[in-house]
């Protein structure tokens, strides 16, 4: 992403300069970062199964789904998803369930699938991570996210 966001820069740095030599008019916009999305809201996909689906927003990396299973002693989160506004719907769904997050599931490592697991753990320390060793190595303390 850093990458993209340098030859971008440098492209749009290198047109502006063609453009004052050429005689041409410049015209400079300013962007406005993406709007913080509200957190997704839970729908029931089956009996005591919810999906609160993810999202691919403009400027955003993008957030996987999450499947929250409802159990005799819990909730059981698959994926945690990306951004913090992601985390929160699910723990406001864990809050508005009236049940403790008791088990967290990541599919893979990808940072969509595994980045909201730290603050899902802060909420609910008592809850267990069933993942690879990838997911822990990246997530962990000197891992890369």
């Amino acid at each position: 992403m850093i990458a993209t966001t340098r030859t971008t820069t440098a492209r749009g740095i290198t047109m502006m300069c063609v453009a004052a030599l050429a005689g041409g008019t410049l015209t400079l916009r300013a962007t406005q970062p993406a709007a913080t999305p509200a957190p997704p809201r839970a729908s029931e996909l089956a009996p005591a199964t919810f999906l609160l689906p993810g999202a691919i927003l403009p400027e955003r990396g993008p957030d996987g789904n999450t499947v929250v299973l409802v159990g005799p002693e819990g909730l059981v989160v698959i994926d945690t998803g990306r951004h913090p506004w992601h985390s929160d719907g699910i723990v406001t769904f864990a809050k508005a369930q009236g049940r403790p997050i008791t088990a967290i599931v990541n599919t893979h490592w990808h940072l969509d699938h595994a980045s909201g697991n730290r603050r899902l753990k802060a909420a609910y320390p008592q809850a267990r991570v069933y993942t690879t060793t990838a997911v822990n190595a990246a997530i962990g303390p000197g891992g890369f996210l």
